[in-house]
């Protein structure tokens, strides 16, 4: 009987070479090696699966509950897989060797699954069970080739071949024995026949048809569960149910972002997760512009949804989403993004343009200046102003500065205009976009700045809340300045050294001096009435009188309003410039000299009654002063004017004298002038074209700076005599005129005698 089964047992192995049925890819047993031992046998079943791998040490957490079929109301049914009931109802009985089975049938919403007991020395099942997935796929397989299984035909030659009916006339029961096997290791009440033909199938399973399982993607496409307590486990395969997920993406502030160029819902990346650490990932979802997601198809169950990176403009969402997908249907994920936006703080800083800081100079300020503060829903053009493309402004306010010349976004320095941008924290902050900046009100004691400042609010796109790309800008200030030109009359010569006085609206004084080049400055005029006056002047030069008023409004406007200078003290000219400063170019005169005359005899005599009158031309017609020489022989000429010529002559001889005249008979005219710079302490006379600068002599140079004289010595010769000139008219002057006189006395002789001879 032995001879003819391994001759049976040969031509099953020539059968499954041949292709009609499985090929042992490992040693099998022979069931009718009756002499092995069964211990051999069980250790070498102990050896073909680890225990690690067995299927009781790979059952998940729980996700549900279950109960046995038969008792009623809804504790019947227990979530097989998330979103699926099952109801587990015992059927028909099967044995096998010393153990004793039952089918299960499995009824869920997507079919009825036939179910085996795993534990086969255990109790008959009853109770309360928990239900977990089964990730094995050695048992998935068993049950995707038992008998009744959607894969059954991959095993059926082998089960229904007439020499494993031989020995194993009941499938379900040897499979039930194997998935015993594979769940536990469980082989008690096996003889060897029986265990020697769980080792075979086992192979066989491991080796040709777990391949043609994943070769037919059935692998992919079951889930193996098992619905366990303390009596007694049950395994089934349920194919695994398709649902759909997508996602909605919406702003979560639609009145910062809608509108926004800044801003956009593409591009968002979710990721879907099995559990809620989101550690295994099974798809990603990404937005279009409207929002939308991609469509993916997954199992039936409970994900999570977290946002791994944040579309343009937006927070990324650090929240994990639970969504639960249904079989057949798609499950839509709404999410919002919150929109990135920026704290600010400082909006602008003033300085000064001069010093380059925050500190105003003079009696100026930085405090009280007003900002117009426009915000654009529009990504920036490098530094175009927004308004310059048409664009309109979102929101604008009116914000003005503190003591140090900062404006903050923040209540306290918003004087009118729309709300603020607030952060969900309610902290001041403004969206993504373009603000500009541009200065309507100066502060006191400087110029208005026109520039408009743009300034980029950009995201980084890291999905942080904040942003802080705002770009504080510096604002320069130009001092409101009125700049006093010193210079000589008629020349322009620069004059330093003039100080002049200026008093302000409260009465305050303040004194500036011209430098080398003529000029002083007041910087940082107040609002109200100003004066300025000269105090002084360097010696040489005449201080102008002229007091000049002018004022400065609200908007450091400077308006003139009186000018007493005259062009004869010289002028006072006052310009208000282009860009609104002021300058004031004054005049000033060389202080006047005077002009003294010493008239003496040839003896050196004084000689008192002498007149002389000073002409302003040549010709001496036009007539400025006359004066009269004193007992001490001198007279003066005063307050004459520097550079200008004079014409001098004698025009009344003293007593006993003759005005002194050329050779030619004519009028001896001296032709005076003088040239000063007191800036050199240069002072030259001149007397008929010849210079003079000697301090000594005929024509000395006397005095100071501020009080100059010059000299001149007229002599007259005693009775006829003539000037010290020595003129060869003298002679005939003196012969001529006792000429006369004899003729007179001849002619008084012949008039007396002829009246006597008429008596």
């Amino acid at each position: 009987m032995k001879k003819w089964k391994r001759i049976l047992s040969a031509i099953l192995a020539v059968l499954l070479l041949s292709g009609s049925m499985p090929v042992w890819a490992a040693e099998t047993v022979d069931p009718d090696e009756q002499a092995g031992d069964i211990q051999e046998l069980k250790e070498k079943l102990e050896g073909l699966i680890p225990e690690e791998e067995l299927g009781k040490y790979t059952k998940k957490e729980s996700i549900g509950e279950a109960r046995i079929g038969r008792e009623v109301g809804n504790t019947t049914s227990f979530f097989a897989a998330e979103g699926s009931q099952a109801t587990i109802t015992p059927g028909t009985p099967h044995a096998y060797g010393s153990w004793n089975t039952t089918e299960f049938s499995v009824k869920t919403e997507t079919g009825t699954y036939l179910g085996y007991c795993a534990e086969p020395n255990s109790p008959t099942p009853s109770g309360v069970f928990q239900v977990s997935k089964l990730n094995n796929d050695l048992i998935k397989a068993m049950l995707l080739v038992s008998i009744g299984g959607p894969a059954y035909d991959v095993s059926k030659p082998y089960f229904e071949s007439p020499d494993v009916q031989a020995h194993i006339p009941d499938i379900y029961g040897c499979c039930h024995a194997v998935i015993g096997y594979l769940y536990g290791g469980y082989t008690t009440g096996l003889n060897y026949n029986q265990l020697a033909w769980v080792y075979n199938i086992t192979v066989e399973l491991k080796e040709r048809w777990m391949k043609v399982l994943n070769d037919r993607g059935l692998m992919s496409q079951y889930t193996a569960y098992v619905a366990y307590n303390n009596a007694q486990d049950i395994v089934w395969i349920e194919k695994d149910q398709k649902g759909s997920l997508n996602l909605k993406k919406e702003s979560a502030n639609p009145e910062v972002t809608d509108g926004n160029s800044c801003y956009s819902r593409e591009g968002a990346i979710y990721g879907v997760y099995k559990e809620q650490a989101c550690t295994t990932k099974v798809a990603d979802l990404t937005t279009d512009a409207q929002g939308n997601s991609n469509t993916v198809e997954v199992d039936a169950g409970t994900y999570y949804v977290r946002e791994t990176k944040a579309p343009k403009g937006f927070v990324l969402d650090k929240q994990v989403h639970p969504v639960t997908v249904i079989a057949g249907k798609t499950a839509v994920l709404k999410v919002k993004d919150l929109p990135q936006l920026d704290p600010v703080g400082v909006l602008l800083g003033k300085i000064d343009k001069e010093t380059n800081q925050n500190k105003p100079q003079g009696s100026a300020s930085l405090e009280g200046a007003e900002f117009t503060v426009k915000y654009y829903k529009t990504e920036p053009t490098g530094t175009q102003d927004p308004a310059e493309q048409g664009k309109t402004p979102e929101r604008t306010w009116i914000f003005r500065t503190d003591a140090d010349g900062f404006i903050s976004y923040a209540p306290e320095y918003l004087i009118s205009g729309d709300e603020l941008y607030l952060s969900p924290t309610k902290n001041p902050s403004i969206p993504l976009g373009v603000v500009t900046l541009q200065e309507t009100k100066a502060p006191e004691g400087y110029l208005i700045n026109p520039e408009v400042y743009v300034v980029p609010i950009t995201s980084s796109n890291d999905g942080s809340e904040f942003v802080e790309t705002y770009n504080q800008p510096k604002i320069p200030e130009t001092l409101l300045t009125l700049d006093i030109v010193k210079v000589l009359k008629g020349k322009d010569t620069p004059i330093s050294g003039v100080v002049f006085t200026h008093t302000d609206s409260k009465g305050n004084q303040e004194e500036v001096t011209t430098d080398e080049k003529g000029k002083a400055v007041l910087k940082g005029l107040t609002r109200g009435i100003h004066t300025i006056q000269e105090k002084s002047v360097p010696d040489g030069y005449t201080k102008n009188p002229g007091v000049l008023k002018f004022s400065v409004d609200e908007n450091n406007k400077i308006t003139l309003l009186e000018n007493t200078a005259t062009d004869k003290t010289g002028t006072m000219k006052f310009t208000v410039r282009e860009d609104g400063t002021a300058q004031l170019h004054v005049e000033d005169v060389l202080a006047p000299y005077e002009l003294v005359i010493h008239k003496v005899n040839d003896h050196a005599k004084v000689l008192e009654g002498a007149e002389f009158t000073l002409y302003a031309d040549k010709d001496c017609k036009q007539e400025l002063q006359k004066a009269t020489s004193g007992t001490d022989g001198i007279l003066q000429f005063q307050d004459l004017e520097v550079d200008k010529k004079y014409y001098l002559k004698e025009t009344k001889a003293p007593d006993g004298y003759q005005i002194p005249v050329n050779a030619d008979g004519s009028d001896i005219v001296y032709e005076i002038y003088t040239k000063s710079d007191p800036q050199k302490d240069l002072f030259e006379y001149y007397v008929n074209g010849k210079k003079y600068t000697d301090a000594t002599g005929d024509f000395a140079i006397t005095g100071t700076k501020a009080d100059r004289e010059v000299n001149l010595k007229v002599v007259n010769p005693v009775g006829m005599k003539m000037p010290e000139t020595g003129s060869p008219w003298t002679v005939g002057i003196l012969l001529t005129g006792l000429g006369l006189i004899v003729a007179g006395y001849v002619m008084m002789i012949r008039k007396g005698k002829q009246e006597d001879e008429e008596k």
